[in-house]
């Protein structure tokens, strides 16, 4: 009697060893369920990585395959290009660039623009630079470059936006095509435009105005003295025998 009133009971430890192993069980299966849960999310994590790591490896091609292209562009063209940040400093050239300046790369990159070219748009409103930043698209001029020493040599600008990831302007990309041909050929047309309208105005015997530089000069006076309310005086001569001297 005494020991059965001191000790457990012997049916009584069996169902509390039951219900300690079934809790376990339960703890155990809640346990594989949160770990089941914890891989799905871990795999779903792993997806996007795997995912993300893919488009940052095609992104990292594209723009790899994007700066070849560029480097053959510029190293194609015929004409000096270079690009310029917005503080004003040279990123990139061509070698018609140096050539033209007869100066290597790494004494190109990273100097100002205007102390490798300094023209009449470097601070002025007229600077590519300021104009793009402005809005407009495209950029188009003619200007003069000295280059060590010698007579200024007339080129074409050309100036467009180089944009950022984000479409922002980061710099400009400029070209300069040398023209100095074509203003030969602008200076020899004028030439020739000035001795055809003379010869147009003179008599080729005598050198003297003719009826049509005579009626030009007329209608332009006349209009002169009535807009300044002037009398217009006309003098009219005839030279006597003036005939034999034609013939």
């Amino acid at each position: 009697t005494k020991n059965n009133l001191d000790g457990p009971h012997p049916q009584e430890s069996t169902d509390s060893g039951a219900m300690t192993f079934s809790a376990a069980i339960e703890a155990l299966d809640s346990s594989r369920a949160d770990l089941e849960a914890v891989r799905s999310e871990l795999d779903a994590v792993y997806r996007e990585y795997e995912i993300a790591v893919e488009r940052s490896n095609r992104m990292a091609f594209e723009l790899e395959m994007l700066d070849i292209e560029l480097n053959r562009i510029f190293n194609t063209s015929p004409d000096a290009m270079w690009v310029v940040d917005e503080q004003f400093v040279v990123q990139r050239v061509n070698q018609a660039f140096l050539s033209m300046l007869s100066k290597p790369r790494e004494a190109v990159i990273g100097q100002g623009c205007s102390s490798l070219l300094n023209t009449s748009l470097c601070g002025a409103d007229a600077c590519p630079m300021k104009r793009l930043k402005k809005g407009e698209k495209r950029v188009e001029c003619d200007i003069e470059v000295s280059l060590a020493g010698e007579p200024p040599i007339p080129f074409i600008l050309t100036a467009s936006p180089f944009e950022g990831v984000g479409g922002e302007l980061v710099g400009i990309i400029a070209s300069l095509k040398d023209i100095t041909e074509r203003k030969q050929a602008e200076a020899a047309l004028r030439k020739a435009n000035c001795m055809l309208q003379r010869m147009a105005m003179m008599d080729g015997l005598t050198q003297v105005a003719n009826r049509r530089f005579f009626d030009e000069h007329l209608v332009r006076e006349w209009k002169r003295m009535r807009r300044e309310e002037k009398p217009l005086a006309l003098v009219m001569c005839d030279i006597d025998f003036f005939k034999h001297y034609n013939d």
